[in-house]
């Protein structure tokens, strides 16, 4: 988490919604509450808490320690703290918005989830990604469904200035490229829920024969983190009709623009010249194309 915010009230909310599915039924309640009501508590008490969500205060206390307060008291105070700074409401969608209502909602969602992210994301794992990725000899990128996209573009990028990369969406093409990763690789693996069988089955496979594992996931705790080397944690919000991925998926690109961004200064001279080397080798197709629409 960002050293410089880790202690404010919007990160104590974010850190709530991102442990939440780790833990057990009790807690998981108290967590979720937090993070959909934070307002509600900063204004309650931890004995009105606990008869609301039928838990002990003992459960309340202990998820306060796991959001690094001290006891309920220090935790109010910061959502407290939080509420006193008026900070924007992010709503969500409903059947009677007008097209105008949704196109701002869709860009307030991403632009809170790239904020959101911003603040909570760990800036040392970020360090080490650059530096894995920096010195790895094979770069590969793994995913399901829209994170398969991502990890396409991704790939994309880091091809285009001479890095050897390489992406799989399909589960057994997963394992065999992880089977043949050794020390000096990297796998990236990306997963919103941090649960993606397959991915988290060709890390575990990669991490064993040597590579370094690094995910992008939006849970801090989640299975997928058990089998990384780094962890790069996300804050989007989810709903029901975007799905999982939608601003998940804008902050997962925006963190891999800025790995690739990191990487690139690294070796200006060297990316500028193999950047050139492959836009050249494919202009020659794209000319082909255009002067086909050209002659209709």
């Amino acid at each position: 988490m960002n050293q410089d915010d880790n202690s404010s009230g919007k990160s104590l909310v974010l850190l709530a919604k991102s442990i939440s599915p780790s833990l057990g039924t009790k807690e998981q309640m108290v967590t979720e509450f937090i993070a959909e009501n934070w307002r509600e508590v900063s204004n309650t008490n931890i004995k009105e808490l606990s008869k609301r969500l039928k838990v002990s205060e003992a459960t309340i206390i202990k998820v306060c320690k796991r959001l690094n307060c001290d006891g309920f008291y220090m935790l109010k105070q910061k959502l407290h703290d939080y509420l006193l700074k008026n900070e924007q409401v992010i709503e969500d969608f409903n059947i009677n918005d007008t097209p105008e209502e949704i196109l701002k909602k869709v860009f307030n969602q991403a632009i809170a989830a790239l904020q959101n992210t911003l603040t909570i994301l760990d800036l040392k794992s970020f360090n080490q990604a650059v530096l894995a990725v920096n010195n790895a000899r094979k770069i590969l990128f793994i995913g399901l469904g829209g994170s398969g996209s991502i990890a396409a573009d991704a790939c994309h990028k880091f091809l285009k200035v001479g890095m050897m990369a390489n992406y799989y969406t399909d589960t057994n093409l997963q394992l065999m490229a992880a089977s043949l990763l050794t020390e000096g690789d990297v796998v990236i693996g990306i997963s919103h829920s941090g649960q993606s069988k397959s991915v988290i089955n060709a890390m575990k496979l990669a991490q064993k024969n040597g590579a370094k594992t690094v995910c992008i996931t939006n849970y801090i705790r989640s299975p997928i983190t058990d089998v990384s080397d780094i962890s790069l944690v996300s804050s989007a919000l989810n709903s029901p009709l975007t799905g999982e991925n939608a601003s998940a998926r804008i902050v997962s690109l925006s963190i891999l623009d800025a790995l690739y961004m990191a990487v690139v200064l690294r070796h200006f001279d060297d990316s500028m010249t193999n950047l050139e080397k492959t836009r050249k080798s494919v202009i020659s197709s794209r000319y082909k194309i255009r002067r086909k629409y050209e002659k209709k």
